[in-house]
């Protein structure tokens, strides 16, 4: 009886072991897959981050890389009144390029065309009204008798003017028709006759857009409506124009500090939409609204403004002169805080 006693007590013993390791097993099993599925994310963030950074640097130095040689090479641009394209046609001139400004006015052509201090390369003013088929095409045909031994490298279509006028409700077509024959039209009058020297060079096309072109500007339909196309015809010819080697860009700028923000010509385009709206239109807004639309433009845009241009100038030279440039530069907090790049 006590051997039974013993030899079944032993058993139990036994059985009581193998309960609690199989116990133990099944707590353990569940653990084990945790720390493996913890193991496994940690692999994979890992191996994301390293490959962010390791594309990031590659980018980096690819982007960092410069042409060869500037002295042989041409550079147009729109808009060199004043602000960012006589800015960036100095700048480029500097480094030796031969640069076409493009201006509206004639006394601008002298004023810049006297820039000589420092300059590598030279500048030489063309009159060009992009509005104007006729100026547009004596541009691009004087561009393609003066450029001697050189080769046309990069078109910057930097004129623009900045249609901002109130609700969409003041604005006429004839409002957007402005916008879009400057910013828009006048971009296609001056590129689509210098492509074919452009697939010589295997050069490059910059176009200005803006942050309004993705993101529509209260009070400023006719701006982003024209902004917005030319995104659109740059996204375009950046693949079809990949065939010929001919690299697109776009500039995306936020707010800067310059005449287009001005509050008196503000107020002027703010007054001449007013001006020209029916009585029943005005009575539904009233005069206050006026005063009310000016006072949040000054605070929520103009005064949040960049006033470091330099960023914008920085922008266009990278693209003409990088051997691998970008396709959408932001410069500017307000483009980057808008879409967060």
């Amino acid at each position: 009886m006590a051997d039974a006693r013993r030899i079944g007590g032993g058993h139990n013993s036994a059985a009581d072991k193998t309960w609690s390791n199989t116990i133990f097993m099944a707590w353990l099993e569940p653990c084990w897959l945790q720390m493996e599925t913890l193991s496994m994310l940690c692999y994979l963030v890992q191996s994301a981050i390293v490959l962010i950074v390791l594309y990031n640097v590659i980018t980096w130095l690819l982007q960092s890389r410069k042409i060869t040689s500037y002295k042989n090479k041409a550079v147009f641009i729109t808009g060199c009144d004043i602000g960012f394209g006589r800015l960036t046609a100095i700048e480029l001139a500097k480094l030796g390029f031969t640069v076409f400004a493009g201006c509206l006015k004639e006394e601008s052509i002298r004023s810049i065309e006297d820039e000589k201090d420092g300059l590598k390369g030279q500048i030489i003013g063309v009159k060009c009204d992009v509005t104007s088929d006729e100026e547009a095409k004596k541009a691009t045909d004087f561009i393609k008798d003066n450029l001697k031994d050189k080769e046309l490298w990069a078109i910057i279509n930097n004129a623009g003017i900045f249609t901002s006028y109130g609700p969409a409700e003041w604005c006429d077509a004839e409002i957007y028709q402005k916008s879009m024959e400057v910013n828009f039209f006048g971009a296609v009058r001056v590129t689509n006759p210098l492509i074919p020297l452009l697939r010589e060079s295997h050069g490059r096309i910059m176009v200005a857009a803006s942050v309004a072109a993705r993101c529509g500007t209260i009070f400023g339909s006719p701006y982003s409506t024209a902004k917005a196309a030319v995104n659109s015809w740059a996204e375009a010819m950046a693949f079809e124009y990949s065939t010929f080697s001919i690299k697109v860009g776009v500039l995306e700028p936020g707010v800067f500090t310059t005449n287009i923000i001005d509050r008196e010509a503000k107020r002027r385009r703010v007054e001449f939409a007013w001006n020209r709206l029916d009585n029943s239109v005005k009575g539904v807004y009233g005069p206050r609204y006026v005063e009310e639309l000016l006072s949040w433009w000054h605070k929520f845009i103009a005064d949040q403004s960049c006033s470091d241009i330099s960023l914008v100038i920085d922008s266009y030279v990278h693209f003409v002169t990088a051997e691998h440039p970008k396709f959408r530069y932001q410069p500017g907090f307000f483009s980057k805080w808008v879409w967060g790049k």
